[in-house]
């Protein structure tokens, strides 16, 4: 799965349909952007494209009128009467409508009439070789506040742009794409725009299409889309002919989109499909090992439209033809074109990622696939999303990218009654004309809050960051426990009309508290916003003091029977306060020990992104319904490693979360502590059959304590009294061919540690760094530790669970070995080992 394969399987939508005008000069033009790969740091946004307005035109609009001059006969066209504004001219001359703007800057011609839904084009000849000229749709006609669509080909640099206006701003919809110059520069620009989704295309070729992340890796977001406007034209400081300029509206009579694409195979088995959306270009099918062939059908919204399916070769197949797809991705578009009986064309291409995977016994059984801890089957994870308990089932959506590293995001789905076994569902939800799919939560509206369910039961609603020349929020509900998913065409809330002003506006998590919707929004720095439907958000805080990103806000009964509010920063660390109104608005305020520090959630290297599930209102503070708070984290670490690990390891999955951790609170003198246990089901995967136990054990230096378990993945628990002269004590787990990771206490130094730096495979130099936490022996003098053992993976929790690291390992298959090791005088010891059970249906025993 290597980027260059994607490169290539793209080129075959830059096929032009016969009768187009002089072609571009390669069709692999189109993929110039994708095939380099963007390095990103995690959810860092991307460059902005967003260009002030200097000066707003205030020329006066010159109507012309078609009625009155005979030569408009010669400019053939239906948008009408226009309107001309800027200093340029506009004529009509024999050949067409003739724009000189020459010098002149932008010089516009708008007409009268207003669509929706539409196919919109022009013929159009540069007389000069400078300067620009462009189509306008959905536009408010408004030069002082601008708000349109522009579709632009530059004939002095040969490069095509799709961007729009908002609020008087540019906002770049696409890289600059370059073109091959026709002869005598003759273009036929034309736009297809159904709700949301927008598809440009020059000479027939599609240059842009709105969602569609395989024509551009790097796809660019915006906020809720303009729906309907009128139609224009734009000269640049060119001189242009324009001809032929048409629209017409899509409708039931005229209609490219498709209702759904359906694949099957007659040679083996298809997996569950994602719920199809007409307006969303891109959908990921899976396929098992022995589907070689598949079979595409479609359902149109028009019975006339005509189906081209084209595979990476740019083989052309007919509906119900077997077509071979290899192991792994198949991009393979789907082109559906409608003509009308006046000649008119709209086409549409969808992307269908038609995925076949491996031999079943491949999966589960790999050298480094966890054996008790979720990883996907295949492709990228990371943040866990939407974390939500509802109707008896445990709901873990999770960013995804059907690759081996970051890229533009989705949600996949997996669901679960135990939080140890999962299934995995279609992928949930997919990047489209807002943006890609950045992380966020779900929450239960069971009052339907939200008046957008049928019944009253309500059903789930997610909110989304979705990011694209920066970041903004839009929510999602489902009907049916989250397989299917509508998204509201609005954007609730943007980082644009954050007070902040900080593009870094995401991962958004909600609650329930006080008869009142709460989200907190970070990124960046902290937000709070409050509503009352879910739909309408106020806000009420923000922190710029605070930074985060995954900010979570939950409250826990503490140990004292006060009821404190954590805040979540990533799962790295914490703050504990109150949630209260200040000066009429709801604010976070840290309680002393927390206003300049913040408590360490993980030490280890590999725990990020915490999110809790969601799975009722907190109630108030008269009558809190507070549930057991649980917490999920990624097992990874984005600054060092994760990129890489996948190549590295020669595995196709890049993705695994850590164990469910139930918190609580404990109080120490004046400060609140997190604790963070992992839940008691884990008990239920321990073979107490083989279980080992020792009470009250000495244990010296040389001892030989474990000298007869093996074992990949396992339970210590343990308790050690040591002397006055103990200098280290803990395990060395995963020994063998000189592995070993050593889990201990420092005595001398008062901190537990985990070094990895013999481990097994390094991924990097970070792995010969030594993770460390201070910490205090226990009141009675003892150290306490619980370690859960599997085939990549270690955590360690201490000190009553308030305590915690992880990290990932990498030893070998028959690195298999236990120890516990001494350095000092003796140390006193109770101990318990369970082999334990794994979580996969088909793991190899």
């Amino acid at each position: 799965m290597k980027y260059n394969i994607i490169y290539k399987i793209l080129c075959f939508s830059l096929i032009a349909s016969a009768g187009a005008l002089d072609r571009l000069r390669d069709p692999e033009m189109e993929m110039n952007n994708a095939r380099d790969i963007i390095k990103r740091n995690y959810q860092v946004s991307k460059t902005i494209t967003i260009t002030k307005t200097v000066a707003k035109t205030k020329t006066t609009p010159i109507a012309v009128s078609s009625s009155k001059n005979k030569s408009l006969k010669n400019y053939s066209n239906n948008i009408g009467k226009l309107s001309y504004v800027g200093k340029g001219s506009w004529k009509i001359t024999k050949d067409g409508l003739l724009s000189n703007s020459i010098g002149k800057g932008d010089s516009y011609a708008f007409s009268i009439k207003n669509a929706s839904n539409f196919v919109y084009s022009t013929d159009l000849t540069f007389k000069i070789h400078e300067g620009s000229a462009s189509l306008i749709f959905r536009s408010n006609r408004d030069m002082n506040n601008k708000e349109c669509y522009i579709a632009e080909i530059n004939v002095s640099t040969h490069k095509c742009k799709f961007y729009r206006w908002q609020k008087n701003e540019v906002l770049q919809l696409i890289d600059e794409k370059e073109i091959e110059a026709t002869k005598n520069e003759k273009y036929n620009l034309k736009v297809v725009a159904y709700d949301s989704w927008i598809l440009f295309y020059i000479n027939e070729i599609l240059i842009a299409s709105t969602g569609d992340y395989v024509l551009q890796y790097d796809d660019k977001g915006q906020n809720t889309f303009i729906g309907d406007g009128v139609f224009g034209l734009l000269n640049k400081n060119t001189k242009v002919l324009f001809q032929n300029t048409y629209f017409k509206e899509i409708n039931n009579n005229f209609n490219p989109l498709l209702k759904d694409i359906k694949i099957t195979s007659s040679v083996g088995t298809v997996e569950d499909q994602s719920p199809f959306v007409s307006t969303e270009p891109i959908r990921i099918q899976y396929v098992d090992y022995n589907a070689s062939t598949i079979k595409i059908n479609t359902f149109k919204m028009n019975d006339n439209a005509i189906i081209e399916i084209i595979d990476k070769d740019g083989k052309i197949y007919k509906e119900g033809e077997d077509i071979p797809v290899e192991l792994g991705i198949n991009y393979i578009s789907v082109k559906s074109t409608i003509i009308s009986d006046d000649k008119k064309s709209a086409s549409v291409i969808y992307r269908m990622n038609v995925h076949r995977f491996k031999e079943d016994n491949i999966y589960y059984n790999e050298q480094y696939r966890d054996q008790y801890h979720f990883s996907l089957k295949e492709g990228w994870a990371n943040d866990p999303n939407g974390l939500v308990y509802y109707n008896g089932k445990y709901h873990l959506f999770f960013q995804f990218y059907d690759d081996l590293q970051w890229g533009p995001m989705h949600w996949a789905h997996a669901i679960s009654t135990d939080l140890l076994h999962w299934k995995e569902f279609p992928i949930a939800l997919y990047p489209d004309a807002n943006g890609a799919m950045f992380s966020g939560s779900i929450v239960a509206d069971i009052h339907n809050d939200s008046g957008l369910f049928k019944s009253d039961k309500g059903g789930l609603i997610a909110f989304i960051s979705v990011d694209g020349n920066g970041q903004r929020v839009k929510l999602a509900y489902s009907e049916d426990e989250g397989i299917t998913w509508t998204k509201l065409d609005k954007i609730i809330v943007d980082w644009t009309e954050d007070e902040l002003k900080s593009i870094d506006f995401r991962d958004p998590k909600v609650f329930h508290w006080e008869n009142k919707w709460f989200m907190v929004v970070a990124g960046g720095p902290l937000r709070l916003y409050s509503s009352d439907n879910l739909i309408d958000w106020e806000p009420e805080s923000n922190y710029p003091d605070i930074d985060t990103e995954c900010p979570d806000l939950y409250p826990i009964k503490a140990d004292d029977g006060k009821i404190k509010w954590v805040l979540s920063r990533g799962g790295r660390y914490y703050k504990v306060g109150d949630l209260r109104k200040v000066n009429g608005k709801w604010t976070y305020l840290p309680d002393d020990e927390y206003k300049t520090k913040d408590g360490l959630m993980n030490f280890g290297k590999d725990s990020y992104a915490a999110m809790t599930y969601y799975i009722q209102d907190f109630g108030t503070e008269a009558n809190p319904t507070l549930p057991d708070i649980i917490e999920l984290n990624w097992m990874n670490c984005w600054d060092d490693y994760a990129k890489i690990a996948a190549k590295k390891l020669e595995q196709d999955f890049n993705g695994t979360f850590n164990l469910n951790l139930k918190l609580d609170l404990k109080k120490e003198g004046d400060t609140y502590l997190l604790m963070q246990s992992p839940i008691k089901k884990y008990e239920e995967l321990r073979i107490t059959s083989e279980m080992k136990q020792w009470d009250n054990v000495t244990i010296t230096k040389n001892n030989d304590l474990l000298n007869d378990f093996k074992g990949e993945k396992y339970e210590i628990i343990a308790t050690f009294y040591p002397s006055k002269s103990t200098e280290k004590v803990g395990f060395r787990t995963r020994v063998g061919n000189d592995e070993e990771t050593l889990i201990y206490y420092d005595v001398i130094n008062e901190k537990i540690v985990i070094d990895r730096s013999k481990s097994g495979k390094m991924l990097s130099d970070i792995f010969k760094i030594v993770d460390s936490q201070a910490m205090k022996l226990n009141a009675d003098g003892s150290i306490d530790m619980h370690i859960f053992v599997d085939r990549a993976s270690v955590e360690v929790f201490a000190q009553d669970n308030t305590i915690i690291g992880a990290n990932v390992i990498y030893p070998s298959l028959n690195s298999l070995g236990t120890s516990v090791f001494v350095e000092g005088e003796e140390v006193k010891a109770n101990i318990t080992i369970y082999p334990l059970k794994g979580i996969w249906e088909n793991q190899e025993k």
